[in-house]
């Protein structure tokens, strides 16, 4: 029997730069190597040495040994990279890691959850593309019971981004808070029309009222039955700016803004943006945003607004440290990254599947002793928002 390592498959890279979009210059320069170089890989004149192997193995994400391979294969098979967030071109690593981990989540999840706590089982309908995305957003948030007084008399970001985070995963809809460094992802979603849709909100120097606009922006994807990957600050399509239209009108409703708009003498100023967006519980950026959507701020508000930050230095939502979004405690950090299908489902359920802690852990990496923490913790803060009076 022959030890003999097959040949390097330059249709692998080929797949590889086709699905991320990827640069080819980028590549080169990432591998050391010349343009000219990487299309002779590509068309099968000369291999890569075995360094340059693994520095694309690196900056795929992939296996070195992916590129030996007699078959193609796909990284991400719902998402193109190249039209839904071009800013990631030329590291697509970070979204394929992503992408990975989101993916891995609903299978498990998949084996654990009960079909009635299932998004597809509420029977909900997959919206296409409304022309009134904030009639949408109205809808939800009377649906969620989102009411202005709770959203005021809410403890802080987090505390908002928890309660709100909540009423969607009852929806059985994964919402899933995981750090991947690379600041120009904020959030995807991944399988929106399966049974159990998962929004994975990138926590890396996101606050937590970027985050709230983060998940909103996502849970309109899964109205739509769409996977996408998306920064809600800087979007690329008519779509994504619909998408920001439903989260700004769930979290910003036109008569919030307005009532705090009035209290201000000169509202447009950066002390008054940073008290109302304090008062709701949102970025500033959404909240800039916002005021010029309402017609309170001329249209080119927002960028001058930006532009004073220069482009060395952090915008507001970007000024914390990254972080899972989680409270001082290991229950909270635990239940901030995991979220509450999971944790109400996975440490009770999984046996019933099944399934060995082992597998819990190798799909998730949460270590056995933290089960019985995370559904604790889970079931006491929901415990706290039954009692929360949401009435309008």
């Amino acid at each position: 029997m022959s030890n003999k390592l097959p040949n390097f498959n330059p249709q692998i890279l080929d797949s590889l730069i086709n699905q991320t979009g990827a640069n080819i210059n980028k590549v080169a320069q990432y591998i050391d190597a010349t343009p000219i170089q990487v299309s002779h890989f590509l068309e099968g004149e000369k291999p890569p040495s075995s360094k340059q192997i693994n520095r694309l193995a690196e900056f795929f994400g992939v296996a070195p040994l992916a590129f030996f391979k007699k078959n193609q294969f796909s990284v991400a098979e719902k998402i193109d990279f190249r039209t839904e967030l071009g800013g990631l071109e030329g590291d697509p690593k970070v979204a394929i890691e992503a992408i990975g981990y989101a993916k891995r989540i609903q299978a498990l999840l998949a084996q654990v959850v009960e079909e009635e706590m299932t998004w597809s089982h509420l029977g909900e309908p997959v919206y296409t593309a409304p022309k009134d995305f904030e009639e949408l957003a109205i809808k939800w948030r009377k649906s969620l019971e989102i009411s202005n007084e709770s959203q005021l008399r809410s403890k802080s970001e987090n505390a908002f981004f928890s309660f709100i985070r909540s009423r969607i995963e009852s929806l059985g809809i994964s919402v899933l808070v995981s750090s991947f460094e690379n600041k120009k992802l904020k959030g995807l979603v991944f399988g929106a029309t399966d049974d159990i849709p998962v929004i994975l909100i990138n926590s890396y120097r996101q606050t937590h009222g970027a985050r709230l606009f983060t998940m909103m922006h996502e849970f309109c994807h899964v109205l739509l039955g769409q996977d996408d990957l998306s920064n809600p600050f800087n979007p690329s399509s008519e779509l994504e700016r619909a998408c920001n239209r439903f989260a700004a009108e769930f979290l910003m409703p036109r008569d919030m803004v307005a009532s705090e708009f009035n209290r201000h003498s000169n509202p447009l100023s950066n002390q008054s943006i940073r008290r109302v967006a304090k008062r709701l519980r949102v970025s500033q950026e959404a909240l800039v945003i916002r005021l010029v959507e309402c017609g309170y701020a001329p249209d080119n508000f927002w960028n001058t607004w930006k532009g004073q930050f220069g482009k060395t230095n952090e915008l507001p939502s970007e000024v914390k440290s990254e972080g899972g979004g989680g409270g001082a405690f290991l229950g909270q950090n635990k239940l901030s990254k995991f979220g509450y299908l999971f944790a109400r489902s996975v440490p009770n359920e999984y046996r019933k599947a099944g399934l060995s802690a082992s597998t819990v852990f190798r799909f998730s990496r949460l270590k056995p002793k933290y089960f019985q923490l995370l559904s604790d913790t889970a079931e006491q803060k929901l415990s706290e928002y039954k009692g929360v009076d949401v009435s309008s």
